[in-house]
């Protein structure tokens, strides 16, 4: 949170100083000598309107959990199961996603038998 504000807060310096142009040394500009006996000239103004300050970046990068943890999966009695698909280290994953398909096809001829005995 304390980065957010930093940075907005960089991005409001840039936009108040982005209009700002520094006089380079030995390089005087025409309005700041002005003619012998003339007024000396105001310098330009512009308007300030009130109203929603609005900062936008657009980045590209990729963000780590603090915290990983490892997936395990040991079985005891199905040493026999197979994966047919993973889903690769950093993939975006939501909530209900499937993270490891098994090949459940030895558990599903053996799971009948199994109920009737429970």
């Amino acid at each position: 949170m304390i980065n957010r504000i930093r940075f907005l807060g960089c991005v409001v310096l840039v936009g108040l100083l982005s209009g700002c142009e520094p006089e380079e040394p030995g390089q005087a500009k025409k309005a700041d000598k002005p003619a012998a006996g003339a007024p000396a000239a105001l310098p330009a103004t512009c308007k300030v309107h009130k109203g929603p300050l609005k900062a936008e970046a657009t980045l590209k990068g990729v963000f780590e959990a603090e915290e990983m943890h490892e997936l395990v999966l040991r079985p005891k009695a199905w040493t026999g199961l197979t994966v047919m698909k993973a889903v690769e280290h950093g993939s975006l994953v939501k909530k209900d996603d499937v993270l490891v398909d098994l090949d459940l096809e030895k558990i599903a001829s053996v799971l009948p038998t199994v109920k009737k005995k429970a």
